[in-house]
């Protein structure tokens, strides 16, 4: 006598006597197994329902990925006239600036305002108060440091 396995959850299916049966009786026979066949994938789908659908998931996902690549047009290669033609475009659309214009963006780190004190004495400038210059600061007094500049 068999004894039943204490831990296996698996259900199956009731031992059937089998009996000879005549060859008229065959199609029900293939329909039997037919039946069988079906309730094994039935219970194998719902044993494995979650790795069913994720292998189904990635398979969509493939099928979506290789349809894009499949349906995605190539890119057009760049030849050298389309080079050309870009390039003469921005020349003619953008305004170049000076060579003045240019040389003042090189030095224009290096200039620098420079007050000093001069040895010679301020003149009376026209239509202004005796002593000051235009554009000189006369009005504060100055620093005789050397090294320092005026105001500072």
């Amino acid at each position: 006598m068999r004894r039943a396995g204490l831990y296996s959850s698996s259900q199956r299916p009731p031992a059937i006597p089998q009996a000879p049966l005549p060859t008229a009786v065959a199609a029900p026979a293939a329909d039997s197994k037919m039946r069988v066949m079906r309730a094994r994938w039935r219970a194998f789908c719902e044993r494995h329902l979650l790795l069913l659908s994720i292998t189904a998931s990635a398979l969509i996902a493939a099928l979506l990925i290789a349809g894009n690549a499949v349906l995605t047009p190539a890119p057009r290669e760049i030849a050298q006239q389309d080079i050309d033609d870009a390039v003469l475009h921005t020349l003619e659309t953008t305004v170049t600036p000076s060579p003045a214009a240019k040389a003042y963006e090189v030095i224009r780190g290096s200039v620098v305002g420079v007050r000093g004190y001069s040895d010679h004495p301020v003149v009376e400038a026209k239509g202004g108060a005796p002593g000051k210059a235009p554009g000189k600061m006369a009005d504060k007094a100055p620093d005789k440091t050397p090294g320092k500049a005026a105001g500072k």
